[in-house]
């Protein structure tokens, strides 16, 4: 059995399905996304993700650049990018976890970092439009959780996203935040962007390679996708910090972010849900502040769900958090954990302090 370390996860955030506005009036209020699910969040925000981009009442994770239109329905529009009437094509610069703007007129006029401020672009969903402009940018602002094998892998650029619905007879032309921010610490209002992995959000799988050509992830502070970047369970974030983790190792993490029990997509979790975590091989620096004690064991992960389970985190609010997990697997629980690590264990989760 490796050598366990066990690290808390930052769940900050206490319930991502109110959406409110910031303290000044730039931009009002967002609408309150509706209920569902059994905690009352839909099920694409309430996976352990914590935050997530929420236009139309509807949360989404990743956009098309080539206007194929995801599994919530959203689609970008090409060729829609512009700033101050100059059209523009967006794109993700390098490494891949930044935006990057280019005049259609001439690849020479280049927006980066602070220069995108005021650079929109439009989204639609229905036949309903929205725009989406990139209101502030934070060019060094979040740092990786993992420990870097690189010299100075640098940090995450985030922006500040606002929207706004454009032909909706049933909501006015006003600005909201594109990420929600339920504790008013104002970071949660930011986000990040970068390809390579793609989430989907109803089923927690993970597309890489091909299939993820041409695709962007919009990653709201302490959702599920900013968590995997952040603590370098992506491709991007691999290169930029001179590590590797395989895609099963990527697939188990983003399981035990959302609580992925089944591996169905159905999370056993909510918003702000603290939990402990370490993983093999450990990746999280030394020192991290997220380091701390269990008082009870969860589960191992691996790239299909929870390979034993033993006391689930919702179980002192959830009398009957066992018999939905179960429900859920088909009729049977997964095995309680051991001694040693099931084959293809790769991440362990536990339950923190009252």
């Amino acid at each position: 059995m490796p050598k366990l370390r066990l690290a808390a996860l930052a769940a900050v955030v206490t319930s991502a399905c109110s959406v409110s506005g910031p303290p000044t009036g730039e931009v009002i209020a967002a609408p309150q996304p509706p209920s569902g699910g059994d905690d009352g969040c839909p099920r694409t925000e309430c996976g352990g993700s914590g935050n997530s981009p929420v236009m139309d009442g509807v949360y989404f994770w990743s956009l098309a650049f080539d206007g194929t239109a995801n599994n919530q329905g959203f689609s970008f529009s090409p060729g829609s990018a512009e700033k101050a009437g100059m059209p523009l094509w967006l794109m993700l610069g390098g490494p891949g976890d930044r935006w990057r703007a280019v005049a259609q007129s001439s690849p020479n006029i280049v927006f980066e970092h602070f220069d995108l401020r005021d650079v929109t672009f439009a989204v639609e969903r229905d036949g309903k439009a929205f725009r989406i402009r990139i209101a502030d940018v934070y060019p060094d602002q979040e740092a990786f959780w993992a420990a870097a094998e690189t010299d100075d892998p640098g940090k995450v650029e985030s922006y500040k996203l606002a929207f706004t619905p454009l032909n909706d007879p049933d909501q006015p032309r006003d600005e909201h935040w594109l990420c929600s921010h339920p504790t008013g610490e104002p970071g949660e209002l930011t986000a990040i962007v970068f390809g390579g992995d793609i989430y989907d959000a109803d089923t927690k799988r993970i597309t890489v390679g091909l299939g993820a050509v041409g695709w962007f992830n919009i990653a709201c502070y302490m959702g599920a996708p900013w968590k995997m970047h952040i603590v370098g369970h992506t491709r991007i974030a691999n290169l930029r910090l001179g590590i590797d983790t395989s895609l099963d190792k990527r697939r188990a993490m983003l399981n035990a972010w959302t609580m992925n029990a089944c591996g169905t997509g159905r999370p056993f979790t909510h918003p702000g849900e603290p939990i402990r975590l370490h993983e093999d091989p450990e990746l999280l620096v030394d020192d991290s502040p997220y380091l701390r004690r269990s008082v009870s064991h969860e589960a191992i992960w691996g790239p299909t769900g929870a390979l034993c389970l033993d006391v689930p985190r919702l179980w002192e609010e959830d009398l009957e958090i066992r018999s939905k997990i179960q429900a859920e697997c088909g009729g049977r629980l997964p095995q309680p954990c051991g001694a040693t690590w099931p084959a293809g264990g790769q991440v362990s989760t536990g339950n923190p302090p009252e």
